[in-house]
């Protein structure tokens, strides 16, 4: 009987030694289990990228948005010249009689007054560079749409560019004229003046000066 007992109990003893060295084990794996991985800087930098990206729809609607057209058009189309009146006024089709603002030329069709010094050169040369010619127009809102007379006022530009009323000046084959307030390209022909006037040029030579400056000549100019 003590026999059977003692080989019970020794039974007993393996069962809880085996018992709690499995318990043993298991919390030494947990107490030596390496930690996670933490997140590396890269990972949280995609992350981040991810979260502020705007959705596809909001971007189809930042690029479809259209900023406003800016239009520096500085004249109109291109119009034919038809006839020449004189030096600083024209006619072109589709608007009739248009005369050329801030210059004055000599005369030479008004029936009450003579042919002025150098008037049938201007004509001439306005001709030579106009008639039949296709020309820009400019106009200017200080001088108004039409003069007294219901010339269009206008400057006129050559089709490489070039202001016609200012090659005038600056040729010699017209005076500045400021009719009544100040115009866009003023001072720009004041300039062009004084250069032809130094220069001798055209109509700035000291012959036609002291004609146009007489009391007997001085006119206000059509």
């Amino acid at each position: 009987m003590t026999k059977k007992w003692i080989i019970v109990g020794a039974f007993l003893v393996i069962i809880g030694l085996g018992f709690f060295g499995a318990r043993e084990k298991s919390t030494l794996q947990q107490t030596t289990k390496p930690p996670e991985k933490s997140e590396t800087a890269e990972v949280k930098q995609t992350k981040t990228e991810l979260q502020i990206k705007p959705l596809p729809s909001q971007e189809t609607k930042l690029h479809e948005v259209k900023l406003p057209k800016q239009t520096t058009t500085k004249y109109n189309d291109s119009v034919l010249v038809t006839r020449i009146v004189d030096g600083d006024t024209i006619e072109v089709d589709g608007i009739g009689k248009v005369r050329l603002i801030g210059v004055d030329t000599p005369e030479t069709v008004d029936p009450r007054k003579p042919v002025q010094c150098f008037g049938k050169e201007a004509t001439q040369k306005t001709t030579q560079m106009l008639l039949g010619k296709k020309v820009h127009l400019e106009s200017d809102p200080s001088q108004g749409e039409k003069d007294k007379y219901n010339r269009a006022l206008r400057y006129v530009f050559l089709e490489d560019g070039t202001n016609f009323n200012k090659w005038l000046i600056e040729n010699g084959y017209a005076h500045e004229y400021t009719y009544n307030l100040p115009y866009k390209y003023q001072l720009e022909f004041k300039s062009a003046e004084r250069s032809a006037r130094e220069s001798r040029k055209g109509l700035l030579v000291a012959y036609c000066l002291q004609l146009t400056n007489s009391p007997a000549t001085r006119q206000v100019p059509n």
